[in-house]
């Protein structure tokens, strides 16, 4: 409901939030499920926060491929098209975000 329906893709999205709120949760979530329901999507998380957790993306990849019944190959698929780029500049992250358009392709 928070959302209304969903990302749209082919767009960035920008989640704000208090610290604790779930937003690197959710983005992880987001992206798990993008990478495995699309065999041919990629993700460019952008990591502001420095948050990002690779071993917890895969734990909820994992997780999700189990639960789809999915080939042993996915996850390893799916790690490699997701993209993150870590800014730690204003400079840097207008570079990120010019970027995507090349990455997601």
């Amino acid at each position: 409901r928070a959302l209304g329906g969903g990302l749209t893709v082919g767009t960035v999205t920008e989640i704000c939030g208090a610290a604790g709120s779930g937003k690197t949760q959710m983005c992880l979530h987001v992206t798990a499920q993008a990478v495995l329901s699309d065999a041919q999507a990629n993700v460019v998380y952008v990591d502001t926060e420095h948050s990002f957790s690779p071993k917890r993306l895969e734990q909820m990849l994992l997780a999700l491929a189990a639960h789809l019944q999915l080939a042993d190959g996915a996850v390893v698929s799916a790690l490699g098209r997701v993209h993150v780029l870590r800014p730690l500049s204003t400079a840097q992250l207008v570079e990120a975000v010019h970027a995507i358009g090349q990455l997601a392709a």
